[in-house]
């Protein structure tokens, strides 16, 4: 970026119109990420060990179909810039994607049904989402003009996304049971295709509004460079941060909300808790955004970052000491919303921070590949989080058909809900301790 432009702030619009692509994620991922196991145990009547299984092997290709993307927005030239030409050409297809994976035939056999559910989910995970995404995050540094601009718009991202996020959860059990219920395969088909069709919407906002910069002298600078991927891809695995940030986007993302339907229902006793625990997890969240970046100018990104880890820690702690009372399991998810709320308001400006290291260091720009850290770890991590969610269950003798599950699922559920929060939240520490992008501030 030249001088000049570093002085330049992103318009309002501008920012606002970014966002939308973000809330639109919130309508597609964020709900397959919520509700996309117990769609297959209670309605398609898969089994929650084969939903597990198969999100992690796709989770597997996830980590080389991210890569690829990268690769190929880095050797695109476009009119309308390399970041922003991928996230138009990819919103159809992903929104196509959330209503197919919503539609597995009812009367088809188990084998069938198996096969179906991996070749959608595959399709829209490994493949849809992936380009999108990528595409979609990579735009930060292409239409922002100075790092104070990127605190600004990602912590605007953050409060926007997570507000819709909670507006989804609030309503989706409702929703659902005034379509049909949690049973009837035609109501999940008929969120699915609201959802992904507001999502679209949202996103064109984005397409049509967020312009890249610069494009011509990019483009120009590019064509004289004939960049090499192989080369920008070694250079960027090789930086220690570009691991302590894909590990903090791994671990943020898989925070098992997929559980909560299942923990309101059956531990808690009242299906309807979900919309509670969502908001447990995402208001504080949401309420620390405004504060953010006000926080980060006087105490530093690390510091604070350090001292959210500890808060998400606290979470698994605060339930162990009574996970069947809904006032603990809440008060330990609110304050892990404070500490998530740091890490989702500034793991985003982490990856710009990797752009600008390496851009200072190497002289090269690095946006596809180092963003990939934010597709592959919202990917890999929801996707984790969701099949760890299905191993448990089935380790517990999860039983789709009983009103009231058996002792070991309860406690495979406290367990998890617990003790896996203790670990995200310690890992989010020591990924932060290790990463040194900051450790000036």
């Amino acid at each position: 970026m030249s001088q000049l432009t570093k002085e330049k702030q992103s318009s309002m619009g501008t920012k606002l119109a970014w966002c939308a692509g973000d809330i639109g994620f919130s309508c597609s991922w964020g709900v397959v990420t919520s509700f996309l196991t117990m769609y297959y145990t209670d309605s398609v009547g898969l089994s929650a060990a084969f939903a597990g299984t198969m999100m992690l092997i796709c989770r597997l290709f996830d980590g080389v179909s991210d890569l690829i993307a990268g690769a190929i927005i880095e050797k695109t030239n476009s009119k309308i810039g390399k970041c922003r030409f991928w996230f138009c050409v990819s919103m159809l297809p992903l929104a196509i994607s959330m209503i197919l994976l919503f539609s597995v035939p009812t009367g088809a056999s188990l084998m069938a049904k198996e096969v179906y559910a991996f070749a959608t989910y595959f399709f829209m995970g490994v493949i849809c989402y992936t380009m999108a995404n990528i595409a979609y995050n990579s735009l930060l540094s292409r239409f922002t003009y100075s790092s104070q601009d990127v605190v600004s718009v990602s912590t605007m991202r953050t409060f926007l996304s997570i507000a819709a996020s909670l507006g989804v959860s609030m309503v989706f059990m409702s929703a659902l049971a005034k379509f049909g219920g949690i049973a009837d395969a035609k109501a999940w088909r008929t969120m699915a295709i609201i959802l992904a069709l507001i999502g679209f919407i949202l996103q064109m906002f984005t397409a049509i509004f967020v312009k890249e910069h610069d494009i011509k002298d990019q483009t120009d600078q590019e064509k004289k460079e004939k960049r090499k991927v192989l080369p920008i891809f070694l250079l960027v695995l090789k930086n220690k941060n570009f691991w302590c940030i894909l590990i903090e986007y791994l671990l943020i993302n898989a925070q098992f909300t997929s559980l909560y339907a299942y923990y309101a229902r059956d531990v808690l006793g009242n299906a309807n808790y979900v919309g509670v625990m969502n908001m447990a997890a995402l208001i504080p969240v949401v309420a620390l955004q405004p504060v953010l970046s006000k926080l980060v100018r006087k105490f530093g990104k690390r510091r604070i970052m350090l001292f959210a880890g500890v808060l998400a820690t606290l979470q698994g702690v605060i339930v162990m000491i009574n996970p069947y009372s809904a006032m603990f399991v809440l008060t330990g998810m609110v304050i892990g919303g404070l500490g998530r709320g740091v890490f989702m308001g500034l793991v985003f400006t982490l990856s710009a921070d990797l752009v600008d290291d390496i851009r200072k260091k190497n002289k090269i720009d690095a946006e596809g590949v180092c963003y990939s850290t934010t597709s592959i770890g919202t990917k890999i991590g929801s996707g984790l989080g969701t099949a760890i969610v299905g191993w448990v269950l089935a380790l517990g003798n999860y039983n789709a058909t009983l009103e009231i599950q058996a002792g070991s699922t309860l406690t495979s559920m406290t367990m998890l809900l617990g003790v896996g929060s203790i670990i995200l939240g310690a890992g989010m520490f020591v990924a932060c301790y290790f990463m040194d992008i900051n450790k000036t501030e």
